[in-house]
């Protein structure tokens, strides 16, 4: 069932019935096994921001403060969520990425919703980071090639 899902969601965000069904499927796959309730948490809140915007808020809310925060706030700025809802994510992101630790991949998705904002100057200075670090650590050429194609997006609008 997590697999639909996640092709489900391959479709276009306009395509509204998609994100539904990928829902459905996201709920009887954690019915049959509660254990992948956080991994689908992902898969739920792009649904539920192509569905239902103020329950993706609700999940997005209760999720803060806990581990699975951060990769919620990735999504939502994959799925250019609202402007308010994106805002959110960026700023957990942004406190999150203080941290030494902090996964790099935070400053994809928050070049991303810089983009989404309006912001295409700190988006593409953000990719920017991302992009070297990715070349640093010896991301595959496919990768690298859709990282730089984002880079050249970014810059592009930034102009």
């Amino acid at each position: 069932h997590m697999n639909t899902a996640a092709l489900l969601l391959t479709a276009p965000p306009t395509e509204r019935r998609w994100a539904e069904q990928a829902l459905a499927c996201i709920d009887k796959a954690t019915a049959l096994e509660p254990r992948v309730a956080t991994v689908a948490g992902s898969l739920r809140i792009k649904a539920l921001v192509r569905t239902d915007a103020s329950k993706a808020k609700a999940l997005f809310e209760e999720a803060k403060g806990k581990p699975q925060a951060t990769r919620l706030a990735m999504a939502i700025l994959e799925e250019a969520a609202d402007k308010e809802l994106a805002g959110s994510a960026i700023a957990l992101l942004e406190e999150a990425r203080k941290d030494p630790k902090a996964s790099p991949f935070f400053a994809r998705a928050l070049a991303k919703g810089y983009f989404h904002l309006g912001q295409a100057t700190k988006a593409a200075e953000t990719q920017k980071g991302f992009v070297a670090f990715a070349k640093g650590a010896g991301a595959p050429p496919e990768a690298m090639a859709e990282f730089e194609g984002e880079l050249a997006t970014y810059q592009a609008a930034a102009k």
